[in-house]
């Protein structure tokens, strides 16, 4: 089967992930508070995440490894285990920069750009496997391939031999449609609902602004005179306002944590 058409969604999506990424990490460096440093650093481990998925899936192991170093390391600041300090972030953007110089290779990545790839797992923490690894097999020579065959329930393949070195997968079509397809889906739903949670964090952030805002109003009103009528209207009138400040408080933390759980849990599928 032709993966022309997989290889090209791989590259631009990675490509968008790859960009996310490095302005994730580029905002880290910039003077900002512990909710949006939390909100930028899982928007890049969810970056990382999705490129080891999709390049595991359809079998680039050399950009998957590299994703799951950037994703470790990015858990490790995520927990405070690690600091987020600029050659942290240097080290970062080197390995989105290697995964895009792979990206585009794809499906033949060259012994040039795989080359470099042992250094950085090695800077990134991981300790790499020899390199011949991450490149495919060499077809085997007739003698070996008539030795290794048994008449056993293998299924006898009437595709004729390829001699391009182009990758196949020996699948039913139909299955490994569905499966894309399904992929495709998951990967979507999960863009849709990050997006959602930005703006719900969006949304926090505003109604923190009109808490504040209300709790200033308080305080100027304290300090003016009313007549004994007026305070008392106007007392009813500032509860009404904090009882609906703490219900849509409470609502928008709610959504969040219901949003937060979900997509923890579809992590795990794509």
């Amino acid at each position: 089967m032709d993966l022309t058409a997989f290889h090209t969604q791989f590259r631009d999506e990675t490509s968008e992930h790859v960009r996310a990424l490095n302005d994730a990490l580029m905002a880290l460096e910039s003077q900002i508070d512990e909710a949006q440093r939390r909100a930028e650093l899982d928007r890049a481990f969810r970056a990382v995440h999705t490129i080891k998925g999709s390049a595991r899936m359809l079998g680039f192991e050399p950009i998957a490894r590299l994703a799951h170093a950037l994703e470790h390391v990015l858990d490790e600041v995520r927990h405070g285990k690690r600091i987020p300090e600029r050659s942290l972030i240097d080290l970062l953007l080197r390995g989105g920069d290697l995964i895009m110089q792979l990206t585009s290779e794809v499906p033949h990545l060259s012994a040039a750009t795989l080359a470099r790839l042992p250094e950085l797992l090695h800077a990134l923490g991981d300790t790499p496997a020899p390199t011949a690894s991450a490149s495919p097999p060499p077809p085997p020579t007739p003698a070996a391939s008539s030795a290794a065959e048994t008449p056993s329930a293998m299924p006898t393949d009437t595709t004729p031999t390829s001699r391009t070195g182009r990758q196949t997968v020996r699948v039913r079509v139909d299955r490994l449609d569905r499966l894309f397809n399904l992929a495709g889906e998951l990967n979507i739903g999960q863009q849709w609902l990050t997006e959602l949670e930005r703006e719900l964090e969006r949304l926090q952030k505003t109604v923190e602004r009109q808490q504040r805002a209300l709790l200033a109003l308080e305080r100027t009103l304290a300090r003016l005179r009313f007549s004994p009528s007026q305070r008392q209207l106007l007392d009813a009138h500032l509860a009404e306002l904090r009882d609906a400040q703490t219900t849509l408080t409470d609502h928008v933390q709610h959504q969040l944590d219901r949003l937060g759980r979900h997509l923890s849990h579809q992590n795990l599928l794509v």
